[in-house]
């Protein structure tokens, strides 16, 4: 069986976005505003109202949605799209097998 992959977190923009299957995309944005003479580092939580459906793993990682043109969602992201290099990667715990 090939890998089964739950779970990727990957940077778009400098975003940071989770695709998690059976979930709608998250992530959050961090930015660097100036405020009085100094840096303040602001985050913004993000969203967008596609379902993960599956992850393909490969050089690189699919992602595929409920978005149009598969389903009815209207999604920021292309469907499927493609998610580059994940910082991070959950798979799939494999079922353990009780014999006969």
């Amino acid at each position: 069986m090939g890998e089964r992959v739950r779970e990727i977190h990957w940077t778009h923009n400098r975003d940071y976005w989770v695709a998690s299957v059976g979930e709608k995309l998250h992530g959050r944005s961090v930015r660097l505003r100036r405020r009085r003479g100094g840096n303040v580092e602001v985050t913004t939580p993000l969203t967008d109202p596609a379902t993960v459906l599956a992850i393909f793993p490969g050089a690189t990682y699919y992602v595929v949605t409920n978005a149009r043109p598969i389903g009815p969602v209207v999604s920021n992201w292309l469907n499927p799209f493609m998610a580059g290099h994940p910082t991070a990667v959950h798979r799939f715990d494999l079922p353990s097998y009780e014999g006969p």
